[in-house]
């Protein structure tokens, strides 16, 4: 979910996507945290004038069920991103009926972003 969201801030900002920014054969992103990675896009909305004003998710999975961890979620990445987790929606979906079956995990993401004040 958190490489969704990023896909869809760096995609509000016109600047490319998050292998634009943190490249997968480079060794100083292997393993590092997805939450390090909404931080960073977080940081580049800033750098260019713009505030994440609030975020919609939605997963799309058999399973696990989120459910129980929907909650600890939404505090994570609004943590990472510097909202009140009210600003951050994360739903979840079953694939039922779509056309490649119940083995997929998929996310998707949209963000609303605002001029920040001091730069209009």
């Amino acid at each position: 979910m958190s490489h969704a969201i990023c896909d869809a801030i760096f995609g509000a900002l016109g600047a490319g996507d998050i292998g634009t920014h943190f490249p997968p054969g480079e060794p100083r992103w292997r393993n590092a945290s997805s939450l390090h990675f909404l931080k960073e896009a977080r940081a580049v909305a800033n750098e260019r004038g713009w505030q994440i004003a609030n975020v919609d998710s939605t997963v799309i999975l058999a399973a696990p069920k989120l459910t129980p961890y929907r909650a600890a979620m939404q505090q994570s990445l609004a943590a990472a991103l510097g909202l009140p987790p009210d600003a951050v929606s994360v739903k979840a979906k079953t694939p039922e009926g779509l056309p490649f079956g119940g083995d997929i995990a998929m996310a998707q993401a949209v963000v609303l972003l605002r001029r920040q004040r001091d730069a209009i």
